[in-house]
């Protein structure tokens, strides 16, 4: 019984730290005039990535390289194809019609429906260039990989806030 009490009263906690910190976005956004979509793909992500990452660093130093290049992979598809599931079903379960119309590249939804659709190709293209990375390296991590990641990730965070900060001040200036 004290378990159960103890797991409601952390989801609780986790329910209040959440809204916090999507509030706490909310505010630095309406402050600093930037949009909130750029904000949740960048601050948020980073936080929730931050796990996978530590975890991920300390399997390949005990040696498990593989384990870790495998979660690396499959811990996001399981998250975007758990989250995104659950998200869709919802919508559709709450629309008048029964079905989620999805509108390719976010038209007529700003840049709250750019962003998220870019970076959903982008993700799909990381994987690609993953797969054939690995099946040129015969799925041995080497140096290059590291070095192709790093710079896809720093190329996918410069993509996605010039789209942002041209879209908004595209926006602005109309």
């Amino acid at each position: 019984m004290f378990a159960i009490i103890t797991f409601i009263i952390s989801l609780v906690w986790l329910w209040l730290f959440v809204n916090f910190v999507v509030d706490l976005i909310n505010l630095i956004g309406l402050v600093g005039d930037i949009e909130v979509a750029y904000l949740g793909i960048t601050l948020i992500a980073l936080g929730a990535a931050s796990e996978d990452l530590s975890s991920d660093m300390e399997i390949a130093k005990r040696g498990f390289g593989e384990m870790a290049m495998t979660a690396t992979v499959a811990s996001p598809i399981f998250n975007i194809c758990l989250g995104l599931g659950i998200s869709f079903m919802i919508s559709a379960l709450k629309t008048e019609a029964g079905f989620l119309r999805i509108v390719p590249f976010g038209v007529n939804e700003g840049i709250s429906g750019v962003v998220p659709s870019i970076g959903l190709i982008l993700l799909i293209a990381l994987i690609a260039v993953n797969f054939v990375m690995l099946n040129l390296t015969k799925f041995k991590s080497k140096r290059v990989n590291a070095i192709i990641q790093l710079s896809y990730y720093v190329g996918f965070l410069v993509a996605i806030s010039v789209i942002t900060f041209t879209w908004v001040r595209k926006q602005g200036g109309e």
